[in-house]
C-alpha cells in the first residue's frame, strides 16, 4: 500500500490520483517508510510500453513502471547489503522479451546483457529505441539467444562481468487466465512456472548473482509458486526475501509478486 498526504492508496489506484494528491509515503516494512518526492517519468514509460513493434502475450510484457520499481529494489540491496559499486553494475535479463529491462537499464546508465530463447524481438526493438531521447549510447548492450533450462557458456558472460552482474526479469504470464479457467488448469500452470524457474535459479547460482524477478499470482486461487521457489532456492544455498504486496489491478485474474533471491556473498 501507498500512503499519500491525503489518504491511504492501494497499488491499483491510478498514477494521476497519486500525482494530484501529494507525496507518496511507501511502507518499507520493519518500521521503515520512504517518501517519494519526485514524480515518475510517464513519457519514458509510454515510449517503452506503447511504441514497440513486437508485442505478444507469449512474452512477459512487464510494464516499464514495474521494471523501474524492481531496479530500485535491486539498487537498495546493493547499497545496503553488498560491497558492489553502483556505477559499475551490469543488469542481466534472461527473459529479455521485447527489451523493456534493457531500455530502462540503459536510460539509467547501466551496462546490460539480455538473452531469450528467441532474441529477435529485443534486437528489432533495440533499433527503434536507439533513436529515442532516452538512449544512452556509451553503455554496454549485448543480446544473445539462450534457453534458460541450459547451462550458460562461460564465454558468453566473462568473469569480470559476473563480478558486477545483477538480474532483473520476468517470465511470461501465459497461458491467459479468465474467470472461467478451472482451478485444476491454474494449478497446472503453476507447476509449469515452478519447473522453469528452478532452472532459472540454477543459473543464478552459476552466476553468483542477486536477482529481482516476478512470479504470477492467481487471484482467488491457492498460490504455490512462491513457496516452491523459495524452498528450492534455500535447498541449493541461496537466500530469499519477497515483497508481500501484489502488483495488479482489481479486475485482473493474474497479478504479480516480486521475489528476491541472492547468493550468500551478495
Amino acid at each position: 500500500m501507498y500512503l499519500s498526504s491525503h489518504h491511504l492508496l492501494r497499488l491499483f489506484h491510478t498514477d494521476r490520483e497519486i500525482k494530484n494528491k501529494g507525496k507518496e509515503i511507501i511502507n518499507l516494512e520493519n518500521g521503515l517508510y520512504g517518501i517519494v518526492e519526485q514524480y515518475q517519468n510517464i513519457e519514458l514509460y509510454e515510449t517503452i510500453d506503447f511504441g514497440k513493434p513486437w508485442r505478444s502475450m507469449q512474452m512477459g510484457m512487464m510494464p516499464a513502471k514495474l521494471t523501474h520499481m524492481m531496479i530500485n529494489i535491486w539498487l537498495s540491496y546493493v547499497i545496503y547489503h553488498s560491497q558492489l559499486e553502483i556505477e559499475n553494475l551490469c543488469i542481466y535479463d534472461p527473459f529479455v522479451g521485447s527489451g523493456t529491462t534493457w531500455m530502462l537499464a540503459n536510460h539509467f546508465g547501466y551496462d546490460f546483457i539480455g538473452s531469450d530463447i528467441k532474441s529477435n524481438y529485443a534486437e528489432e526493438n533495440a533499433t527503434r529505441r536507439k533513436t529515442t531521447k532516452f538512449y544512452t549510447p556509451d553503455k554496454q548492450f549485448d543480446i544473445f539467444t539462450h534457453d534458460i533450462t541450459q547451462k550458460l557458456k562461460t564465454s558468453v558472460i566473462g568473469e569480470e562481468t559476473k563480478e558486477r552482474l545483477l538480474i532483473v526479469t520476468e517470465w511470461r504470464l501465459w497461458p491467459i487466465v479468465t474467470k472461467t479457467t478451472s482451478s485444476q488448469d491454474i494449478q497446472r500452470f503453476q507447476e509449469q512456472v515452478v519447473q522453469l524457474y528452478t532452472s532459472f535459479i540454477d543459473r543464478i547460482k552459476e552466476l553468483w548473482a542477486l536477482a529481482v524477478f516476478t512470479i504470477p499470482y492467481y487471484a482467488g486461487e491457492h498460490n504455490t509458486v512462491e513457496k516452491y521457489i523459495s524452498d528450492y532456492a534455500t535447498k541449493i544455498g541461496l537466500q530469499t526475501n519477497n515483497i508481500p504486496e501484489i502488483y495488479g489491478r482489481e479486475w485482473q485474474q493474474v497479478g504479480r509478486k516480486i521475489m528476491i533471491i541472492k547468493s550468500m556473498n551478495k
